[in-house]
């Protein structure tokens, strides 16, 4: 049997806002190498933090996910969102609402539970970070004349 792929990447156009958005999204499961690893951080203009309520695990890695993110950029205002999935498994949860959400404050995310079954905040995730990353680029194009005429942006997006 083949190894599965470490990543997976694609890309998506939609309206959000009634702004014309190309999303570029980057899934990384488990990379294997540190130099790939940095690459796609340092490339990605937001970052989406995911954890499980069903596995504690996963949501102990997010802080340390967050440290190679600053590592990586040396900014720490990026623009980043945790995201909770399985939040319909309320009988196997294994983080609490309250523990996700001290944890985004404390690492000045924002926060946001997800099902994926129920279809629940699932486009609301990725419309969140698509904002955070526009805020961010708007701020820092203050003064600049926009290069781009066709009113398409793109915002790449990697999530961890």
């Amino acid at each position: 049997m083949d190894d599965p792929p470490i990543d997976d990447s694609f890309g998506k156009r939609c309206i959000i806002d009634d702004k014309e958005t190309i999303l570029e999204i980057q899934e990384s499961f488990n990379w294997t190498s540190r130099l790939l690893k940095e690459a796609y951080i340092r490339n990605g203009e937001g970052f989406m933090f995911v954890y499980s309520t069903t596995s504690r695990k996963s949501f102990e890695e997010i802080s340390g996910l967050y440290q190679d993110v600053l590592r990586v950029k040396g900014d720490v205002s990026i623009c980043a969102v945790i995201v909770v999935t399985k939040s319909d498994l309320q009988q196997q949860r294994q983080v609490s609402t309250q523990e996700g959400r001290e944890l985004a404050e404390r690492l000045l995310c924002q926060f946001i539970e997800t099902s994926s079954r129920e279809r629940i905040n699932v486009d609301e995730s990725f419309y969140t970070i698509t904002r955070e990353i526009q805020s961010n680029k708007e701020a820092q194009n203050k003064n600049d004349n926009p290069a781009d005429k066709s009113g398409v942006s793109g915002c790449r997006c990697l999530v961890l």
